[in-house]
């Protein structure tokens, strides 16, 4: 019963959250960016970040993640980075959110909106802050 009414309270809320104001798509750059990341049903795992995993509401991802959604071509950050872990002191490289490659600086390679500034590593990607780039 409990597992229910808290079912039915989160789908009420994620109603709520989708007619806000704050939760309109806009677009800056070539990307469109979604400005809520309460609603949003996907995410990008930094530490693996080639892969869009769906999230779970009942049991949300703890480590650095970006949501947003799939929209079949690219993926479309909502709000920031999320999630715990240590930030790269010294971000060179970069993470382009959009098609879900990471880049070392080495590459020169200029970055397209949206990406996050950080360090590439063997296991994936440490972001330098939480701030997504968008434009």
């Amino acid at each position: 019963m409990i597992k229910q009414i808290a079912a039915a309270a989160s789908l009420v809320l994620a109603v709520a959250c989708a007619s806000a104001p704050g939760t309109s798509t806009g677009t800056t750059g070539n990307a469109a960016v979604s400005r809520s990341a309460a609603t949003a049903t996907e995410y990008v795992l930094l530490s693996q970040p080639n892969a869009v995993r769906s999230f779970d509401f009942q049991k949300p991802e703890y480590n650095l993640h970006v949501r947003g959604t799939w929209n079949g071509s690219q993926f479309v950050p909502a709000g920031s980075v999320q999630g715990h872990g240590q930030l790269c002191s010294d971000g060179k490289d970069y993470l382009a959110l959009g098609e879900l490659k990471v880049y070392k600086a080495s590459e020169g390679k200029t970055p397209s909106a949206p990406y996050l500034v950080g360090c590439a590593t063997d296991r994936g990607f440490v972001p330098a802050s939480r701030e997504i780039v968008t434009q």
